[in-house]
């Protein structure tokens, strides 16, 4: 069957983030069942490869999976990545649901960029995805373990080039999950 490809806003809800209200779009893709493209941590697209269809349909990094063939995404990463795998053996093209990034941007960074945080000791970077703005504080999924976290932009650095950028390899690292394989586990801290 040919693609089809589904691209609106399904709609627009409004949440209360203090004195502010914030609107969230979400876009609605139609995935033919062979690899979907990208990597997940905490829910979120941490990494969309450049030759994948998810890429071609224009999905980006800091995307929220929230639907899936219309079911409501599950909590854990693995069972996220078996319900694509689920829609993928299913043979027949499936929607997903996501929800776009906020368009908040603080000191050069934006939703969906891929930095490095300082861990609570002080001492050690890790790469993590920012997924939210408000109010100067920036709200990430460390990559390596996709805990979320709050920062200030003091405790963040810049590893690579935004995916919007034509030179970036889209390479994050053996940690992320793939969703057209076997999800990794989480490795314990050391």
């Amino acid at each position: 069957p040919s693609q089809t490809t589904t691209r609106h806003a399904l709609s627009t809800v409004t949440e209360k983030h203090g004195q502010m209200d914030r609107k969230f779009k979400f876009q609605k893709l139609a995935f033919k069942p062979k690899q979907v493209g990208i990597d997940i941590r905490g829910g979120y697209c941490s990494n969309v490869r450049k030759s994948s269809q998810a890429y071609k349909l224009g999905v980006r990094t800091g995307w929220r999976i929230v639907n899936i063939d219309g079911e409501r995404v599950p909590k854990e990463d693995k069972e996220i990545a078996s319900l694509i795998r689920s829609c993928i053996d299913a043979d027949d093209e499936f929607p997903i649901t996501f929800r776009l990034p906020p368009k908040s941007t603080c000191a050069g960074y934006r939703c969906g960029d891929v930095v490095e945080a300082l861990d609570s000791t002080g001492r050690q970077w890790n790469k993590c995805l920012i997924i939210d703005i408000v109010d100067e504080k920036f709200s990430i999924v460390y990559l390596h373990n996709a805990v979320r976290s709050k920062k200030f932009q003091a405790m963040l650095r810049r590893v690579n080039k935004r995916d919007d950028d034509d030179d970036d390899d889209g390479d994050w690292g053996e940690d992320d999950d793939e969703l057209e394989g076997k999800v990794k586990p989480s490795k314990g801290k050391k």
